[in-house]
């Protein structure tokens, strides 16, 4: 065996070794409210190769989208610790953490390595009353008829109460 074979061997054997459930046990995690953009910076593993087949790529889910560069060959990451990448925030995400992304380190004759980017989504409460019909008028001991809408304009499931109460 060559030097070269047995360096990949060590490779594979080191990556095997620290293993595919290590690097998704350790996400990345991030705060950041609906609509904003976030930097998310993510360090390459020493024992990952910067040269021959592969890449590093940001993987985004659902509704959410990277900005810039998201995908780096092998050999642009030669002589890089880490690579900056930036995440935009849908204006209509649900409030709560969630997967928003993947780093994926792939190259020939290693092992896959996935990292995931957690994103905080901040809580936004805004609810808004809109009258439908026009100021009710009515005589004392009669019936009043109007109508309104309630309208949840946050990021938030909301458990709203509504009471009316006449004026003395």
């Amino acid at each position: 065996m060559t030097c070269r074979r047995l360096a990949m061997l060590a490779l594979v054997l080191s990556l095997a070794m620290v293993g595919r459930a290590d690097a998704q046990a350790s996400g990345i995690q991030l705060t950041g409210a609906p609509g904003s953009y976030q930097v998310v910076t993510v360090a390459i593993p020493d024992h990952f190769p910067r040269s021959g087949e592969g890449s590093l790529e940001l993987v985004t889910l659902g509704s959410f989208v990277g900005l810039g560069a998201h995908r780096w060959p092998l050999a642009a990451l030669a002589g890089k610790r880490v690579v900056t990448a930036t995440i935009g925030i849908p204006s209509t995400a649900l409030a709560g953490r969630v997967t928003a992304a993947e780093f994926r380190f792939t190259a020939a004759g290693a092992a896959p390595i996935t990292i995931p980017v957690e994103i905080e989504i901040a809580l936004e409460r805004r609810l808004t009353v809109q009258m439908l019909s026009a100021p009710a008028r009515t005589r004392s001991g009669r019936q009043a008829t109007f109508s309104y809408q309630l309208l949840n304009a946050g990021n938030a499931k909301e458990l709203v109460e509504t009471r009316i109460s006449l004026p003395d």
